[in-house]
């Protein structure tokens, strides 16, 4: 089987490797298609590093199971947590799964033709769901879960602060979960089309000032409801002064750790704003698997590469592409040929 190895740096090779066989407890998958997430590129584009295989947005089809395995059987279509919860820490206990002081993570990304995964983190898809569409269903739930922490109302006006595959999927959710006007800000001016395309208003932050156009969209009042979707601190004053009195600014983006930005807390104050962080999919993403069918998920799509042309993909995904990048497994690329 092939194998995607990332060095950083832009160093990536692809090389062939013996596929294990599943352990007690483990699945191995055939996989068909994996998205690029921004924390792949953080990774590939940062410092040099032992190579590691990257991946985690992931979806494909049963092989074969380990001993003991009886939620899934050979022939399944599925999709790949990146995590899993360990159920006994203190805030598992509590019902706060995304807190988990303990979890669990693969020892490598999936970006390989056949994927081992124990059992728990490997969720049956729906039968009407495209595998492409699938492999969405990770960024997807980092959406939700960004909508939700929101808490977002019917009427509810929203600025999305980024167009690309986060951000548009978070402003499609939005829409769909009963935002009354979502308005997204992108400089890109492909992405801001793709957008514009769907339906939804967009701003270019290069040449209008954000907080002065969503008050005039808003009748001087300003959002409901405002989501970072980049993961740049630099965004955030923005993203305050977007904001109506009393409103919700979430951050769902992933910055550096060491990026931070200057916060006048008079602001937050007077303004009473509630500003919240949005991490994980523990407890979304059956729920984004069951949404996908209903956002039309194609317009969220953009290239495809087979995974041995790894390199295109990464320099695609970086670029200002509108839609997710996907690479192709081996057993897609048969099964379309």
């Amino acid at each position: 089987m092939r194998v995607v190895l990332a060095r950083g740096l832009d160093e990536i090779e692809v090389v062939d490797e013996t596929a294990a066989a599943p352990g007690p407890g483990d699945v191995a998958v055939e996989l068909w298609y994996a998205g690029i997430c921004g924390s792949d590129l953080h990774g590939i584009h940062g410092a040099p590093v032992p190579a590691y295989v990257p991946g985690h947005e992931l979806a494909g089809v049963v092989a074969t199971v380990g001993e003991g395995v009886t939620s899934v059987a050979p022939g399944d279509r599925v999709a790949l947590l990146p995590r899993a919860p360990c159920l006994v820490c203190a805030h598992c206990r509590r019902g706060e799964l995304v807190h988990c002081l303990d979890l669990r993570r693969p020892a490598r990304g999936g970006w390989s033709d056949v994927v081992i995964r124990p059992e728990r983190f490997v969720v049956p898809v729906p039968s009407a769901l495209p595998l492409r569409h699938a492999a969405l269903a990770e960024p997807l739930a980092c959406c939700l879960r960004a909508v939700d922490r929101a808490l977002l109302r019917p009427g509810d006006t929203v600025v999305v602060l980024g167009g690309g595959p986060v951000g548009l999927m978070t402003a499609i959710l939005a829409r769909h979960l009963g935002a009354g006007q979502v308005i997204v800000s992108e400089p890109q001016a492909p992405r801001r089309d793709r957008a514009a395309a769907l339906g939804l208003s967009v701003l270019d932050p290069a040449t209008a000032d954000v907080a002065n156009a969503v008050a005039g969209a808003t009748g001087g009042v300003g959002a409901d409801v405002v989501i970072e979707a980049v993961g740049l601190a630099s965004l955030m004053p923005d993203a305050i002064r977007a904001a109506r009195r009393g409103a919700r600014i979430v951050i769902a983006g992933v910055a550096p750790p060491d990026q931070t930005w200057p916060l006048a807390p008079w602001d937050v104050f007077a303004k009473e704003l509630s500003i919240v962080g949005a991490w994980g999919v523990e407890t979304t993403f059956a729920r984004a698997l069951d949404l996908l069918p209903v956002l039309g998920a194609d317009a969220l799509l953009g290239a495809e590469f087979d995974l041995a042309d790894a390199s295109a993909a990464i320099a695609a995904a970086s670029g200002p592409s509108p839609g997710k990048v996907l690479l192709r497994g081996a057993a897609a690329v048969r099964e379309e040929t």
